[in-house]
């Protein structure tokens, strides 16, 4: 007879502090483009708010002078990159959230069982 391991309440509710509910990421990052930040990865966050903020200074300021220089064009890429970037992000999010919440879910130590009472999948 196979005997299941007894699941580790205190731990599981240490766990359960730290990972990120789907709902909740999808909401923040619809709403204000933030996911990286939640997900532990800051300097990303700060680098995907500022790729729009910089390409933005850089078209007006030359649409003020009405030249097209290559900072205008490397602008305009960025920009499309950055719009390309947001597509992308909405097909790799549910997927993201997944492998934080597992890395959290391994480093508690977390069983099978335990992580199956959090909705964690292996």
């Amino acid at each position: 007879m196979v005997k299941h391991p007894q699941i580790d309440q205190e731990k599981v509710d240490r766990a359960k502090n730290k990972i990120r509910r789907k709902s909740n990421i999808w909401f923040s990052f619809l709403l204000f483009g933030w996911s990286y930040g939640s997900l532990g990865n800051l300097g990303l966050q700060v680098f995907w708010y500022l790729t729009p903020i910089l390409t933005g200074i850089v078209l007006y300021q030359n649409s003020l002078s009405g030249q097209f220089t290559i900072y205008t064009a490397l602008a305009v890429m960025g920009s499309s990159s950055w719009v390309v970037w947001s597509i992308a992000r909405l097909f790799t999010l549910n997927k993201a959230v997944d492998k934080y919440n597992l890395k959290i879910a391994n480093f508690f130590g977390l069983n099978p069982e335990e992580k199956y009472s959090l909705g964690i999948e292996d």
